[in-house]
């Protein structure tokens, strides 16, 4: 896992690079808070809500007229699924992945904003406080979309709602995660 997180670090730092040859809104960072909410079967039944953290950065590999195209690396942290048989456990779960993005920009009345599908392959590492055999490291998919407004110069707020499909000790564990997010574009 740590070789995994140093080399989305180093990935990432390159990418900050990236932005003197990307011209105009060639790459964005932001980050985000999110709500992640066991939806289907054992997961379900067996924890509760997580809320969680997560920060992102996407460049922006096709520009059209009204339309871009862009892929980049997140991670987040889910602060802790509580156990609904033993509220003494918590189920943690960390991701780092690759994202893409598929966007819409559109004009929101006096504000130019942005709606987007975004689809995602994270590896997904689970652990309980305190240890136990469940922790595990495996990889996931997620799929979802989303809504931007510009705030002023180049920040942007907004919305999204993903779910999310790893694998959690040998069957898959669906999560819906609606989040707000902030996001500043170079």
């Amino acid at each position: 896992m740590k070789k995994a997180i140093l080399a989305a670090v180093a990935a990432l730092t390159g990418m900050v690079a990236a932005p003197a040859h990307a011209g105009d809104r060639g790459f964005e960072v932001g980050a985000g808070l999110f709500n992640s909410i066991p939806t289907i079967g054992g997961f379900r039944d067996e924890a509760r809500n997580s809320l969680g953290a997560a920060v992102y950065g996407d460049y922006t590999v096709l520009k059209r007229a009204g339309d871009l195209l862009t892929v980049g690396l997140e991670a987040a942290d889910a602060f802790g699924y509580e156990s609904k048989d033993n509220p003494g456990v918590d189920y943690l779960c960390a991701t780092a992945g690759l994202r893409g993005r598929y966007i819409l920009e559109l004009d929101f009345g006096p504000k130019p904003g942005r709606v987007y599908a975004i689809v995602g392959i994270s590896a997904y590492r689970w652990h309980t406080d305190p240890p136990s055999s469940l922790d595990t490291t495996t990889i996931g998919f997620n799929f979802g979309s989303g809504a931007d407004v510009k705030l002023s110069g180049n920040w942007l707020a907004g919305a999204e709602f993903r779910y999310h499909m790893p694998n959690k000790s040998g069957r898959l564990a669906y999560s819906l995660a609606p989040a707000l997010k902030v996001g500043y574009t170079f």
